[in-house]
């Protein structure tokens, strides 16, 4: 072994996990001087070992280590450095201790009188942090105090520890000390095993978190189990019976924790900390419902003031533990009752934007699942409007209340509504809370592919240009036979387009009350009975709408997906999912709303949501006792090819077509005109080619009539009368004996 020129020739390895002024001292013993003399020599006369001990400077780790031997880092590990801002903290300037993050300490140490004495009083660094209660190696508690004393000790000699001011100094051999012992293999031991390891991880910022958790749970355990220790889990009876020796302290806001203390609030804390540990939920909520007892007023703010630096997994933990004593506001603002909840930390920016996400009427399917219909003074607009403004309140701090919520949607209020939603705890109230906290959330993270606030810019006021296109409206009645419609249907026609837009209601598109019965019934009827071709015409115009505004990557209709929302094992209204096919057997069986509802088990509200989400309807079929003024229904074939044959190359008239098509004149004429035939003009005569030898043939060798040559043709009686005089062909008088009939008839 080669020795530096610095190096003083006797060497006296410190210890594993030996604190530095404990090895000071016993290099300086070894060299027959004191700690003092020891810095002299090495040139470090105004170095201090209570100083050293916490921190080094670059001078003093450089002495040390020329003189010694030892590695720098060796050194560094011998003080406190390595541990500040995790177990401790230190003083940048003085090299002091301040408070410390979770336990309090002092200056002094706690020691264990086995470990003393089997090394020759040498103390370890371990025993300086507040986390420390506990010596693995023998099963004892760590003694906080010298029993002759009461001093809290100093390694500051190796003859004894140091007086206080005024008081001589204690000679009692602090490895002589009665210890109280504790089972090997128990839980005090095992919760000192799980604290090395956290302190031993190398990650300073997960060690510092996980500390703070513990701390908090055992400061909250120990201020229960002082006042509520008849109601002790058994899980903790056993583990707390190997402190049954050792008094555990009341604790305050002054002093330091002894070792007991800590040992006791750290076996409780692990026990509830981590979630994987059988038990550790009846834990934290002794602890959680034991702590809000103590509260006069045990509002969720109040509660959750000392838990609010907890990581965000175990305050999670927390409020669903709290979950069963909050009101239905504050469940929905926790999140308490889903799979995550967690501290409202939504900005009123982040509220804003999830407003734009928000249809003034909550989505239809949802609206089924959420909102009971057969309760009584069921109403469903004030329902809607209620659940689309609680998707704002959901996961919104304290201060943003259910009136801001509805100004920022435009929406009325309507406490009845919010009573019948939110109610009391029970299922169907249970899960109208975690479904709207879930859809917010989801809302929050994964968006929404529709800016509703845009659209209720645009199209949801009273004054909005966009209307259904009335020619296309008016060319498709014709088409389909339909009956002119009235300027109210007309108008509620144009509401459906905007609503359909906007997901608003019916009074803030029209800007006055459209609550009147007449209304309600004829729109209630319009959202069951529309036929399928005015709904593709209405969703055609809307998409139209959209491209009109430079609008082209957003869908005219969209719902957040049943995937969003776990957990929900009943709806307090109905389940529409599965329904498509019962309502596939019944469409166009011309079933009325009573039928639907009985097939299906939705309440009449719920079946007209349900067209509204899925645009299924159930149109009326055509009467089968016509009125003498109904327009007559387009059947047969009315294609663009076979219409131009008809009339063009046939040049047969409108009323023929209409007759052998079986549709009315007016539709025939409508259809030639949207196909870009030029009609013929009235009165006109047209040209027909009829070929002499074939009338002859026909009129004189077959006898047959002008009738049935005309309609052979497609010549009037007129015109081949016209035709035969010209040619010079006599014509049979009226009345005149038809040809016979007869078989085989040959050819002239």
């Amino acid at each position: 072994m080669t020795w530096s020129p610095d190096r003083m020739p006797i060497f006296v390895p410190p210890i594993p996990g030996e604190a530095l002024d404990s090895w000071i001292e016993a290099y300086a013993f070894r060299l027959r001087i004191n700690a003092s003399g020891l810095l002299s020599f090495l040139n470090l006369n105004r170095s201090q070992t209570r100083r050293m001990v916490v921190a080094l400077t670059e001078h003093e780790l450089g002495a040390l280590s020329r003189a010694t031997g030892v590695a720098p880092a060796d050194l560094t590990r011998m003080t406190l450095s390595p541990q500040d801002g995790i177990s401790i903290a230190i003083r940048p300037q003085t090299r002091g201790l301040a408070r410390s993050p979770t336990w309090r300490g002092t200056s002094g140490s706690r020691y264990c009188p086995s470990c003393l004495h089997e090394t020759g009083d040498r103390w370890q660094l371990r025993w300086r942090l507040p986390w420390s209660f506990a010596c693995r190696q023998h099963s004892l508690l760590l003694l906080d105090t010298c029993p002759a004393c009461e001093a809290r000790p100093l390694p500051a000699s190796r003859h004894g520890h140091a007086p206080s001011l005024g008081r001589i100094q204690c000679t009692h051999p602090l490895g002589d000390s009665p210890a109280v012992s504790v089972p090997g293999g128990g839980a005090v031991i095992a919760a000192q095993a799980r604290i090395d390891e956290i302190l031993d991880a190398g990650d300073p910022e997960s060690a510092r978190g996980t500390l703070h958790d513990l701390y908090t749970l055992a400061w909250k355990a120990l201020a229960v189990l002082h006042s509520n220790r008849m109601e002790l889990p058994d899980l903790l009876g056993d583990a707390l019976r190997e402190l049954d020796r050792a008094p555990i302290l009341l604790l305050h806001g002054l002093g330091s924790e002894d070792a007991a203390t800590a040992a006791t609030g750290t076996v409780i804390a692990l026990a509830a900390y981590d979630d994987q540990t059988p038990g550790s939920s009846v834990v934290l909520n002794w602890i959680t419902q034991g702590d809000r007892q103590r509260f006069v007023t045990a509002t969720p703010s109040n509660v959750l003031r000392t838990y609010r630096r907890l990581s965000p997994p175990l305050m999670s933990r927390v409020l669903a533990s709290l979950d069963p004593g909050l009101q239905p506001h504050h469940r929905l603002r926790y999140g308490t009752a889903t799979s995550n909840p967690a501290i409202p930390k939504a900005s009123r920016a982040d509220l804003r934007r999830r407003a734009t996400m928000i249809p003034k009427l909550m989505w239809p399917s949802w609206t089924i699942r959420l909102a009971d219909s057969t309760a009584p003074n069921y109403q469903p607009y004030p329902q809607r409007w209620t659940l689309s403004s609680l998707l704002l309140v959901a996961r919104a701090p304290v201060s943003f209340a259910h009136p801001h919520a509805c100004a920022m949607l435009g929406i009325p209020t309507s406490k009845r509504a919010v009573q019948m939603l939110l109610g009391p705890q029970d299922e169907g109230h249970n899960a109208v809370v975690s479904a709207v906290a879930q859809l917010a959330a989801g809302l929050d993270s994964e968006g929404s592919p529709i800016n509703y606030e845009r659209r209720r810019a645009l199209f949801g006021g009273p004054d909005a240009a966009v209307r259904l296109d009335s020619e296309l409206h008016r060319d498709l009645c014709k088409r389909q036979g339909w009956r002119p419609p009235g300027a109210r249907h007309l108008r509620l026609l144009d509401l459906y387009l905007r609503s359909l837009l906007t997901g608003s209601d019916l009074t803030s598109l029209a800007g006055r009350r459209m609550d009147s019965p007449t209304v309600c019934t004829g729109w209630n009827v319009l959202r069951f009975r529309m036929d399928p071709a005015i709904r593709q015409l209405i969703v055609r115009q809307a998409q139209a709408a959209l491209d009109d505004q430079g609008i082209t990557n957003e869908p005219i209709f969209w719902e957040p997906p049943v995937e969003w929302v776990t957990g929900v094992t009943s709806w307090p209204g109905q389940d529409s999912d599965g329904l498509d096919e019962v309502l596939r057997r019944i469409e166009g069986a011309d079933a009325s709303l009573a039928e639907v509802a009985a097939a299906t088990g939705l309440s009449f509200e719920n079946v007209r949501l349900y067209c509204d989400a899925t645009g299924t309807t159930f149109p009326e079929l055509p009467r089968q006792d016509r009125r003498p003024n109904d327009p007559t229904p387009r059947v047969g074939d009315l294609g663009a090819d076979r219409l131009r044959e008809l009339y063009v190359e046939q040049q047969l008239s409108i009323a023929k077509i209409a007759k052998l098509i079986g549709t009315s004149t007016s539709v025939v004429r409508g259809e030639l005109t949207r196909t870009g035939v030029t009609l013929h003009q009235q009165g006109r005569r047209r040209e027909h080619f009829i070929d002499r030898k074939w009338f002859e043939h026909e009129y004189l060798g077959r006898r047959r009539t002008l009738v049935e040559l005309a309609a052979e043709c497609g010549a009037s009686h007129s015109t081949l009368a016209r035709a035969a005089a010209g040619w010079g062909i006599p014509l049979r008088p009226r009345g005149a004996q038809p040809r016979l009939k007869v078989q085989n008839q040959p050819e002239p």
